[in-house]
């Protein structure tokens, strides 16, 4: 392996990183957006809605790249950065 090629993985995984912190910031947000709604109407076994379930998607998509990513590059990341 080049060591070219371990920066960009490592640059590639700060992208990551941001990316699934950024996903987890509107997923929080859009979480208790549906929380308040459901609190107004009432209604406490309303269905997850589709937004919600696609940002869950997308952020195990990421971390899932994330792990790849680590795997083939031999390194495990910060340990407080893991996912």
């Amino acid at each position: 392996m080049h060591s070219a090629d371990i920066a960009q993985s490592r640059l590639f995984e700060d992208i990551l990183i941001g990316e699934i912190a950024e996903l987890r910031d509107h997923l929080a947000a859009a979480e208790q957006r549906w929380r308040r709604l459901r609190e107004r109407s009432r209604v406490a076994d309303a269905p997850v809605p589709d937004a919600l379930l696609r940002l869950h998607a997308r952020i195990a998509e990421a971390e899932r790249l994330l792990v790849q990513l680590r795997c083939r590059f031999g390194y495990d990341g910060d340990s407080l950065r893991v996912i």
